[in-house]
């Protein structure tokens, strides 16, 4: 079977704290024990810093709004002639004019931040996830093949399969 080469995944960074995301979706855990110490525990901790990240999403969302109006009231206050906008200051323009703030834009920019961080916890808590089923249905199947007598095989083959053996 061909292996994909998957770049080297960057660690989760958070304060003090560091989370090894390369290790934790490419060991291979032979150990179920393992798995199911480390990983939940990882999830756990994005999941906690999940929550920061949705408020600071909210948070720059409002930002942004303040910005916006801010922004508005400034040019309708007489910023529109001023920046060199021109005379005629429909709604239209004003929008138009808003979105060139620079406070705006950086508003903007600190949204998007946040919405990125957010994707990247929603994204690898799934990840993670997927990897503990993935570990955990590996590990049952070990179990249950090292369980069966050698003839199991046979006995839980299905009447087509036991055709194509005889």
């Amino acid at each position: 079977m061909k292996k994909i080469v998957v770049p080297k995944l960057a660690n989760i960074k958070v304060g003090a704290d560091t989370l090894d995301l390369d290790y934790l979706l490419n060991n291979e855990f032979e150990d179920v024990r393992e798995a199911s110490e480390q990983l939940p525990a990882a999830i756990a901790w994005l999941g906690y810093n999940r929550g920061y990240a949705y408020e600071r999403l909210t948070i720059c969302e409002q930002e942004w709004n303040e910005a916006e109006a801010r922004a508005y009231f400034d040019l309708r206050a007489g910023k529109f002639l001023e920046k060199g906008y021109g005379e005629k200051m429909t709604e239209e323009a004003l929008k138009k004019a808003v979105a060139l703030d620079e406070t705006v834009s950086e508003a903007v920019a600190a949204y998007a931040s946040a919405k990125r961080w957010l994707e990247v916890y929603n994204s690898t808590i799934e990840a993670l996830m997927a990897k503990l089923d993935l570990v955990r249905t590996s590990e049952a199947t070990r179990r249950r093949l090292i369980e069966l007598p050698p003839d199991a095989h046979e006995r839980s083959a299905t009447p087509q399969t036991r055709d194509k053996h005889e």
